[in-house]
């Protein structure tokens, strides 16, 4: 019988093998996710900035992702230097990134400021780079799934 790529059972985690799942998930709440997870709850705010018309909407939706993309830089920066990369941050920083860009592309589609088959073209490329990522999310799933010990 052949088992899925997900399916090991390694934990990558430095918590004993009595740690909880919240325990787990817990320890992959580091400052790097948290701001990827801030990154996250952004999406919508500039989305509705550039969508919703009112004074100064265009300069509030470039400032809020000029926002985002500087905890992108500062999340990545922080991981790195502090030895704080873990599985849920390989897996959401990226996915994070294609979601705000995306939104921003479709938007501007929609307000016929860009053309279509430009977001066809950027959106084939973050497909093709999404195979890292979701390797990474099997390996963040395993480690939540498996059984204290």
């Amino acid at each position: 019988m052949s088992r899925s790529r997900c399916s090991s059972p390694t934990t990558g985690s430095t918590l004993g093998k009595g740690a909880s799942r919240l325990q787990r998930f817990r320890a992959q709440l580091t400052l790097p996710n948290q701001l990827t997870l801030l990154r996250l709850l952004l999406v919508p705010v500039i989305g509705m900035s550039l969508e919703v018309q009112f004074a100064y909407h265009d300069q509030v939706g470039a400032g809020v992702y000029v926002l985002a993309a500087a905890t992108d830089t500062l999340d990545g920066h922080i991981a790195r230097s502090r030895k704080l990369v873990t599985e849920l941050g390989k897996f959401l920083d990226p996915l994070v990134d294609k979601l705000l860009v995306i939104t921003v592309l479709a938007i501007l589609v929609s307000q016929e400021v860009l053309a279509f088959w430009v977001v066809v073209v950027i959106f084939a490329r973050s497909c093709a780079t999404t195979r890292a990522a979701s390797s990474a999310a099997c390996e963040w799933i395993t480690q939540m799934r498996a059984p204290p010990a």
